[in-house]
């Protein structure tokens, strides 16, 4: 039937699964392979979704009633974290207080999240581009929202442009604080693909200029 022509075409294993299982005379019911199919296609979705930026797909969450939507789950990407709990220099200490103010963003619109108690996964190592899950109700206080365990789950991904920038940032600002020699230390972090607006390469007449100039000046010994 046609849709054991759609498994044989988009599923080769599960074809394979089910010709060896009719050869020992087994049954399959036809929602168990559907209900594969279906969970398999979900994880594959999930895990492209998670590696792309938010910022470039054209979608639109926020803003919400986040005390009404009761239920209601959103994805957002985290743009950057911060221990506001302690001064800078110390934020990536783990003995410190912790308090963490996160910029989050749906591609379109941003909203900031406060973090007073630990939320598995999520810390000052949790690189921008991860994608935060959260589930309504959330006490909010204008544009601030309150997360805890029970209302975030940290879903993950890597948007690799984002991830190198800020590896490259923090090992720099790390190095900066341990003492480092200045001359050890890695380049400032300066994306690939962008040209200074200003800069002007001299033309090959303008560098021999002073050749033609000085050849022109009449030789003292000669005269």
């Amino acid at each position: 039937n046609t849709y054991y022509n759609l498994v044989i075409s988009g599923f080769p294993f599960l074809y394979i699964c089910i010709r060896n299982v009719k050869a020992f005379h087994w049954y399959i019911l036809y929602s168990v392979i559907i209900f594969i199919e279906i969970a398999y296609l979900k994880t594959v979705t999930m895990e492209i979704d998670l590696n792309l930026d938010f910022r470039k797909l054209d979608r639109k969450v926020l803003p919400i009633k986040w005390n009404e939507n009761d239920g209601k789950r959103i994805v957002l990407q985290i743009q950057k974290i911060r221990n506001i709990a302690v001064p800078k220099a110390l934020e990536d200490k783990m003995d410190f207080p912790y308090f963490l103010r996160i910029d989050l963003t749906d591609g379109k619109s941003d909203v900031v999240g406060l973090v007073s108690t630990p939320v598995k996964g999520l810390n000052m190592q949790t690189p921008p581009g991860t994608k935060l899950q959260i589930t309504c109700p959330v006490e909010n206080e204008k544009n601030f929202i309150f997360l805890n365990n029970s209302n975030c789950c940290l879903l993950g991904g890597i948007v690799q442009k984002l991830f190198d920038n800020w590896n490259a940032n923090r090992i720099g600002s790390l190095s900066n604080r341990t003492g480092v020699a200045q001359n050890k230390l890695a380049p400032q972090w300066i994306p690939f693909a962008k040209k200074e607006q200003n800069e002007v390469l001299p033309s090959m007449t303008q560098q021999f200029r002073s050749l033609s100039v000085t050849s022109k000046i009449k030789n003292p010994r000669q005269s």
